[in-house]
């Protein structure tokens, strides 16, 4: 009977384990699974908890580090979700999206360099992804105009072209570097991007004053220079920035385009003969 007994009992302990949620029952790879339905479900808590018994299971699981980086993420736990990814991309060195979300988050953080070595590698890594690659673009535009604002002007120009290298049709990288060109002294290379900036955005009214005065002070070509000093002043009345207008008009008068100083003039004030 004891016997009996005894292997009734290991019977009924058996099929509990088989049919329960036993967490001894669990491996790494189905609390991954169930943290990721959890996640989907927006359920962040407890996609975490799912995502930490996977890693207590299985510590070097990459697939777990990184979807804990995501979970911890969405509840604005940053640093923790970024100590997650650098553990997902020690594991595997080439686990792309988790070098991706890592730069995000330094970006959260407001750590620029970091967030663009992170992009960077995914782009080694991976040259198709096209985040990554609108990221960096953004990216090396904010850190050159940062380089530019503290006087950097050779390290924003190295940002720059970097930029355009990756988009090579946004008109405000062209307009910068033509601008920090001519800083530079290097006027021709500074002409040809004020000129591709007017070619992707011929409304662009900036870039019009600034090839303007260089075509008239550097290049002598004065009716060149006040042509595109005027435009410039009509971009500005055309898109309702008076103020813009006038300082255009202000910069014409130093040229001998009398006509075109009138001309504008008129245009400020209609209602004066």
């Amino acid at each position: 009977m004891k016997i009996v007994t005894k292997k009734l009992i290991s019977s009924f302990i058996l099929i509990l384990l088989l049919t329960s949620n036993v967490v001894l029952s669990e491996t790494a790879g189905e609390w991954v699974a169930k943290g990721y339905f959890a996640f989907t479900a927006e359920k962040y808590e407890e996609a975490i908890e799912c995502y930490k018994k996977a890693i207590k299971i299985k510590s070097e699981n990459a697939l777990a580090h990184y979807y804990l980086g995501l979970a911890f993420d969405k509840k604005g736990m940053t640093d923790e979700a970024i100590l997650e990814f650098k553990k997902a991309t020690k594991i595997i060195p080439d686990y792309f999206d988790a070098h991706y979300h890592l730069g995000v988050a330094y970006y959260k953080k407001g750590m620029i360099d970091e967030a663009i070595a992170a992009y960077e590698k995914v782009t080694l890594i991976n040259p198709e992804y096209l985040k990554a690659h609108n990221n960096l673009g953004s990216f090396y535009s904010y850190r050159g105009n940062s380089y530019y604002g503290k006087g950097m002007i050779s390290d924003a120009i190295g940002e720059y072209k970097k930029a355009i290298k990756i988009n090579p049709y946004n008109a405000e990288d062209h307009y910068h570097l033509g601008v920090a060109y001519i800083l530079k002294g290097m006027i021709d290379e500074g002409i040809y991007e004020l000129k591709k900036t007017i070619e992707i955005k011929p409304s662009h009214p900036l870039a019009h004053i600034k090839l303007g005065v260089v075509y008239y002070q550097e290049e002598k070509k004065y009716a060149l220079g006040a042509d595109y000093i005027y435009k410039a002043g009509l971009l500005f009345l055309e898109q309702g920035d008076r103020k813009g207008a006038l300082a255009t008009y202000d910069t014409l008068k130093f040229t001998m385009a009398e006509e075109l100083q009138k001309d504008l003039f008129k245009k400020l004030y209609p209602k004066i003969e």
